[in-house]
């Protein structure tokens, strides 16, 4: 089979209504330019200190751990439509404010809401994803999410480089604004909104009654954790990498703005191709395990902090395999592991990991870069990715034995 077929047999046998949701998404995702351009806005264009830009992204996250946590009750209660459609219309609302606010304190409490409004939005499209998807193509149906996110981020990037060096960084909240508005009225006016029988709604609340809470599962919140880790150590892309490049490396916005609309156009390129292969190898840890080294490798290649591009789109490849071979298979083993009735609460809890992840993932790399440079800090995660493999790894038995079991 050619390269070519694989490509177009990656992407038969999904739901059309999976490939609408993707279509929310590219379409949310493209003015989603705000956050990787955040912390160059608030140095750059409001003279904040690095440390202090630090703490406004880690709002975001603390908003999306509460944010993810409503989401996933609201998930398992109301209907994942409604949840979604309210999440993308305050959420676009709620970015105009943005605009005009320049108190550093207002703004923080400005992206703090944001979140807490965006952020409920996963959970319900994670249910939404897995009520159209089969179980066996499952991990597709979220890869071609990824996809429409990463092929919005590819373009996203692309042009609030460009807005942000000609027209201010003001317009990036404008934008982002109405494609999250719109977004809404796609969701409105195409997804249908399918309500469960008296029956299955019986057998689902019956279900529930039965089945554990997530907050029981030990070996699920263990995974979550180590989710986490990877997330900080991975968000170091859109955090201090890209503040990295201009202030080491010299690059100017629009050049950033490609480099990581790069990893968005990786993603779109390969990661279906690469997950059809995979999709029925079912040791998700080896994979989720290989990510971590990758994410070691690229990260090694910024110590030297030599001012190539090459190397940067060498490091930007690697990165993007990271979370191709980690992030999808991270994701359909939560949805797997989770009761029809909790799946909403284990996203939740998938989700809060990565809000966590937003929150320490600045500090913690603000911190070191700002005490001992940036060439300690990629040290720093390297360190950490490779002994995630490795706790990965340890957990691959465990998980054999437990789904030998069932």
């Amino acid at each position: 089979m050619s390269i070519f077929q694989l490509y177009i047999k990656s992407f038969s046998g999904l739901n059309r209504y999976v490939w609408l949701l993707a279509l929310v998404n590219l379409i949310n995702r493209t003015g989603s330019m705000v956050l990787p351009f955040m912390t160059l806005y608030l140095t750059k264009e409001l003279g904040i200190p690095l440390s202090n830009a630090g703490y406004a992204m880690s709002a975001y996250g603390l908003g999306s751990i509460i944010g993810s946590y409503l989401g996933g009750k609201l998930a398992d209660k109301y209907h994942y439509k409604d949840i979604q459609v309210a999440s993308l219309l305050f959420g676009g609302i709620m970015l105009l404010p943005l605009i005009f606010i320049r108190s550093f304190p207002l703004i923080v409490v400005n992206v703090f809401l944001f979140s807490i409004v965006a952020e409920s939005f996963r959970p319900a499209n994670t249910v939404s994803i897995a009520a159209f998807s089969k179980p066996e193509n499952r991990t597709r149906s979220f890869s071609l999410m990824r996809l429409a996110f990463n092929l919005g981020f590819t373009l996203g990037p692309a042009i609030g480089g460009i807005v942000a060096g000609l027209l201010g960084y003001k317009w990036l909240f404008l934008i982002d604004s109405l494609t999250c508005i719109a977004a809404a009225f796609v969701l409105i006016y195409a997804l249908p909104k399918k309500e469960r029988t008296q029956e299955e709604s019986k057998n689902t609340l019956d279900e529930r009654e039965k089945s554990p809470s997530v907050y029981k599962d030990k070996k699920f919140l263990l995974f979550a954790l180590l989710v986490a880790f990877y997330a900080i150590s991975f968000f170091q892309l859109f955090n201090t990498v890209p503040v990295f490049f201009a202030r080491d490396l010299g690059y100017s916005e629009p050049l950033i703005g490609l480099l990581l609309a790069l990893n968005g156009a990786f993603v779109v390129l390969l990661e279906m191709p690469i997950v059809a292969k995979l999709e029925s190898y079912s040791r998700f840890m080896i994979l989720i395990m290989s990510g971590c080294l990758s994410m070691a490798l690229a990260y090694l290649l910024l110590v030297p902090a030599y001012p190539s591009i090459v190397i940067s789109v060498i490091y930007t490849f690697f990165i993007t395999v990271s979370e191709i071979l980690a992030m999808p298979f991270m994701m359909n083993f939560t949805v797997s592991r989770a009761p029809v009735s909790r799946q909403g609460e284990y996203v939740a809890v998938y989700s809060i990991a990565y809000g966590i992840a937003h929150i320490l993932a600045p500090l913690f790399g603000f911190w070191i870069a700002d005490h001992y440079g940036f060439s300690t800090m990629f040290s720093v995660f390297i360190g950490i990715s490779i002994l995630l493999a490795f706790v990965f790894y340890s957990l691959r038995k465990k998980h054999d034995m437990e789904s030998s079991s069932t």
